[in-house]
């Protein structure tokens, strides 16, 4: 027994060995056997002897007729393992099973009596970060099985790519390869414990481009938000206008909005608008043809084909020498390759007619002549001077046949082209007799305002004439009249701004100092310009958030500018606000005119029902100024609402008053200056209100107005104010 038990301790501990280096488990049958003899198993060291210290009636009758009994291996006193015989009785062999209940038998060799035992091994998936796991999935698997594939798990919003060996990058895992007992102890192949990592990519939708005939933008897929792409497409004739989320292109998209389907953006663009101009290289003129045109429109340039004494020789882009074309009638498409200036070229083919009107003057340094003679010119060389000599008279300046002024030179040196017809405009008469003209301009090519003769006593006006007529100023683009001046002669003998306001006093004045001639042109100060920005947020309690969408305008001071709301794709309009984040109006326009540079939101809401409810706003701006004839101040007062678009303005106004206690309401209306407005001017209005004194320090109380459809009085804010202010 002793034997025995020895023997099977160097078993025991050949098998813990093995079990440290590799996860095959084997057992050394060797010469131990268990024998059925009787009604009782027999463990013993041969086949022939037997043993009758391991004695127990069987335990069970399974199918088939096999029959097993555990048995608990010992060293000594201590359990070691169980193992378990079975005996079939139709063979009369024995099996032997797994040690424990996770090992399986892999093989049995009954020639070298090793039994080759498998523990499983573990299998760890590792990424799922709350994603479901397929249940088909093995935790474990035995080396001689392997794992023949892994099934995809399942997580909301993601689309799964896949088993990894590696939490990123790695290999891809797709099965576990089976391997034979042999293969594992010689170490030809290994196995163990295994983890995988799931990887993921979001879950998303395909976003295309639709260009309209632009160049072309590949598709992006997998994503769930709108991006723009960072390169801007292109299109001949066109300028690219954005992106929008519909085909009408109603509503501009917005990046960063989330989407839930496959998703076309549509680019939106703009036909390029070509300004043509066109002239006449020796002033020959009647030129057609220059204008604005748009991409694809057929441009027509006209001039004359042979004039008087010139040739036509062709169309030229300016600072070409090759002609675009010959023809004086020349057609062409407005396409990117157009020039900007067109020059009709003509040469010269004889000579030209010259009508001077001058009481004094030479021509070309040659003898004096005299009034209203007329010289023919040869056209190959046509510069010419006019000198005018006559010093008896007061020459003040050289006109054209259209009364255009042409030079404030004595010496007038230009280029014939044409015909052409000089009359001297000069100054008659004693020292109090003057005339006073009034100009567009000091600049040469100025135009007449108007034109009289003035005599004083020395001290006043006398005659039929009362006062100087002062004339309207014209107009000038971005520029505000602010008074007319007395011109005066400098070193070149051109008329420029003496710094003497044109006041009637003043004229006068000039025509007693002995100015037989006096020039006056308008003086303009220059309209500041201010930056509008419409910045567009979204609106959730009380946090915005910026859409990107920010529209600017440059605007004129005072001039009363309207801002849009526009449609942004998931949003609802709610309502424009200012830099304090005041409402200012709830309907999808807003007019004021600004004075200053100035942010006025548009707020935008999710959930249409948190939109803003109608809010009537009445602002109003001042601008001040003096009536240069009278020297009396005056105040220009507008007015700029945004009133419930549901309503109509039954009336609108304003209330005024020289009293600071009068009660500015509607009601009090009879006993307060009233100005009432009828016209249909969309939101906005204006009055100009005249302080009748030179006084700036006089003040007026006013406060604007707007009566609806519902008999609602809307006021605006009250102002006291004085120039001064």
């Amino acid at each position: 027994m002793k034997r025995i038990l020895k023997k099977l301790s160097a078993i025991l501990i050949t098998f813990t060995m093995m079990l440290s280096v590799c996860p095959v488990n084997t057992y050394a049958i060797d010469a131990f056997y268990y024998k059925y003899v009787g009604n009782a198993w027999r463990y013993s060291n041969s086949s022939s002897s037997s043993s009758v210290d391991e004695t127990s009636p069987l335990l069970s009758d399974l199918e088939g007729n096999i029959y097993y009994r555990s048995w608990s291996l010992r060293n000594s006193s201590t359990d070691l393992s169980t193992i378990t015989v079975y005996y079939q009785n139709t063979t009369k062999q024995t099996r032997v099973r797994a040690l424990n209940a996770t090992q399986k038998i892999v093989k049995v060799d009954d020639t070298n009596k090793i039994v080759y035992f498998a523990s499983p091994l573990s299998i760890t998936y590792n990424g799922l970060d709350g994603a479901t796991n397929a249940e088909s999935n093995p935790s474990s698997y035995y080396y001689d099985e392997g794992v023949s594939s892994f099934a995809d798990p399942t997580k909301e919003g993601y689309v799964f790519d896949g088993w990894y060996d590696a939490e990123t990058g790695g290999n891809k895992i797709t099965s576990i390869a089976a391997a034979t007992p042999e293969e594992i102890t010689s170490g030809t192949k290994t196995a163990s414990a295994v983890t995988i990592y799931a990887h993921w990519h979001q879950a998303g939708y395909t976003l295309t481009y639709n260009t309209d005939g632009g160049s072309e933008i590949d598709a992006l897929s997998s994503q769930s938000s709108i991006v723009f792409p960072s390169t801007a497409p292109t299109k001949e004739g066109y300028t690219f206008n954005g992106w929008y989320s519909d085909e009408g292109k109603t509503t501009r998209a917005v990046e960063g909005t989330e989407i839930a389907e496959d998703t076309t953006l549509y680019a939106d663009w703009q036909k390029k608008t070509y300004t043509i101009s066109t002239e006449s290289e020796n002033n020959v003129g009647y030129l057609q043809g220059g204008n604005q045109y748009q991409y694809g429109d057929r441009v027509t340039l006209k001039a004359r084909n042979n004039y008087a004494n010139w040739k036509f020789q062709g169309w030229y882009q300016e600072g070409s020498t090759t002609p675009s074309s010959t023809d004086a009638v020349y057609t062409f498409t407005a396409d990117d390759t157009t020039g900007t200036g067109y020059v009709a070229k003509y040469s010269p083919a004889g000579s030209f007619d010259l009508t001077v009107k001058g009481s004094k003057f030479k021509l070309n340094s040659e003898s004096e002549m005299t009034n209203n003679n007329t010289y023919s010119i040869d056209s190959t060389n046509n510069n010419v001077t006019v000198h005018y000599t006559d010093e008896d008279k007061s020459f003040l300046y050289w006109v054209n046949a259209s009364g255009a002024r042409v030079s404030s030179n004595k010496d007038y040196t230009f280029n014939m082209v044409c015909d052409t017809t000089l009359r001297a405009i000069t100054s008659e008469g004693d020292i109090n007799n003057a005339n006073v003209i009034f100009m567009s301009t000091f600049k040469d090519g100025g135009q007449v305002v108007s034109e009289s003769a003035y005599t004083t006593d020395g001290t006043s006006l006398t005659g039929d004439d009362d006062t100087i007529s002062i004339p309207n100023a014209p107009s000038a683009f971005g520029r505000e009249f602010d008074h007319w001046a007395i011109g005066k002669l400098d070193s070149e003998g051109n008329y420029v701004d003496s710094g003497v306001e044109a006041t009637a006093a003043n004229v006068i004045q000039a025509i007693n100092n002995g100015n037989r001639s006096i020039v006056i042109a308008p003086v303009y100060k220059e309209i500041p310009k201010y930056t509008v920005t419409t910045k567009c947020v979204k609106k959730a309690d009380d946090d915005y958030t910026d859409l990107s969408q920010d529209k600017t305008q440059t605007v004129y001071s005072g001039a009363v500018t309207t801002l849009e709301s526009t449609n942004i794709d998931g949003l609802t309009f709610s309502h424009f606000e200012n830099a304090n984040h005041e409402i200012v109006s709830t309907n999808n326009t807003y007019s004021d005119a600004f004075t200053e540079d100035t942010t006025i939101y548009a707020v935008y809401v999710e959930d249409a029902s948190s939109k803003q409810a109608s809010v009537n706003k009445i602002n109003m701006t001042v601008l001040k100024s003096i009536d240069s004839a009278t020297g009396k101040y005056k105040l220009t007062f507008k007015a700029t609402y945004a009133i419930d678009e549901s309503k109509s303005i039954v009336a609108r106004g304003f209330l005024c008053s020289t009293s600071s206690s009068a009660i500015l309401s509607y009601d009090n209306k009879s006993n307060l200056m009233s100005y009432e407005w009828t016209d249909s001017s969309p939101n906005n209005y204006g009055m100009i209100y005249n302080l009748k004194t030179s006084d700036p320090n006089k003040k007026i109380y006013i406060i604007p107005y707007v009566i609806t459809s519902d008999g609602l009085v809307t006021y605006g804010g009250q102002l006291s104010i004085s120039y001064n202010d």
